[in-house]
Order: C-alpha cells, then sequence, then structure tokens
C-alpha cells in the first residue's frame, strides 16, 4: 500500500473514462479512514456523476459486479453522503445505483454469505424510501433479491437476528412501488 493507494488488485472491467474516474478514486483512497468519505471523498464521487450520460450509467450498472464488496461498499455510502440541496438533482441516479448495489446480494449468496449479510444490514432503508427509483424492473429485481436472500439465510437459526432488517426491507421496498404506481 502507498499513499493510502491498494495496489494489489483492480476489480473493475470498464473501459468506460467516468466509471474509471469512479472506481479510480475509490480504489486509491479505499483505506483512507471515514472522514475523508464523510467530508471529501463522497462528494467528490458524487460530483463525477454529473458527468454521467445514460451510456455511463448502464457501464456503470454492468460493472458493479465486478467490484469487491469494500469498492461496492464505499460506493454505496458515497451515495447515501450529503442529503444537501447541493446534490439533489442526483438523487434519482443516487437512488438507482444504490438499488442496482442492493441486488448484488444475490450474486454474493454463492460466494460469500457475510457479505450478504453486510449489504443487507448497511442498506439504508430511510434512503431507499426517500428516494427516487421510478424503475419497475430493478424494483422488482430488488424484491426478488430480497426474498431470495431471505430465504437463502432465514434458513439458519444464527441469522434469526435479520429478520427484523428483511421487514423493514419489505416494507421500503413495497412504498417505492407504491410512489410508482
Amino acid at each position: 500500500m502507498q499513499n493510502g493507494r491498494s495496489e494489489t488488485h483492480v476489480s473493475s472491467k470498464s473501459e468506460n473514462q467516468n466509471v474509471l474516474l469512479i472506481y479510480h478514486h475509490i480504489l486509491e483512497y479505499a483505506y483512507s479512514d471515514s472522514d475523508y468519505w464523510y467530508l471529501i471523498g463522497g462528494d467528490y464521487l458524487l460530483d463525477i456523476l454529473y458527468d454521467f450520460n445514460e451510456a455511463d450509467i448502464q457501464e456503470l450498472k454492468s460493472d458493479l459486479p465486478n467490484w469487491t464488496l469494500k469498492e461496492l461498499e464505499i460506493f454505496r455510502e458515497g451515495l447515501t453522503n450529503d442529503y444537501s440541496a447541493s446534490h439533489d438533482d442526483l438523487l434519482p441516479l443516487r437512488s438507482y445505483l444504490y438499488g442496482c448495489i442492493f441486488t448484488l446480494a444475490n450474486y454474493y449468496l454463492t460466494i460469500d454469505r457475510s457479505a450478504v449479510k453486510k449489504i443487507l444490514v448497511f442498506t439504508d432503508e430511510g434512503f431507499l424510501t426517500a428516494s427516487y427509483i421510478k424503475d419497475k424492473a430493478l424494483l422488482q429485481e430488488m424484491k426478488v433479491t430480497l426474498e431470495e436472500t431471505e430465504s437463502a439465510l432465514l434458513s439458519s437459526p444464527e441469522n434469526y437476528i435479520l429478520r427484523p432488517k428483511f421487514v423493514s426491507l419489505k416494507i421500503a421496498i413495497q412504498k417505492m412501488f407504491e410512489a410508482i404506481d
């Protein structure tokens, strides 16, 4: 590690310059303390999103499964950073990408169940329900993800502690469906 940067592995497979700007910033500062991400890093990630067009968004969405869990966690936290008016016009995009990260829980079920717990436990229902996810296909994918992860995780008694989280996430997803109907 040099200057807070991990030189060991690059997960992104994208060649899109905007996607790589976000990814490389996350990679460069992955081991910075949380104050960096709360005070500076999250805003920097959001500033990059202003330059995204629809092709960039779809490229980022398709590249997210290549990222490590730590990279996804940093990006997810960056998306929820700064509820201030300075980034209000990005809320629909931020919410959409947050939902895309949520759907990766199914992907991690076969790889690392503890990663699934991290994705679910740290999902911010308040951000989701106050958000602007208007994409019914994404909401349906989030609902299916939640059902499948609930079935897989709650089959084991040590995961029963997650039951309230599943209930609150189901309510949040239902509220988002109702908001677009």
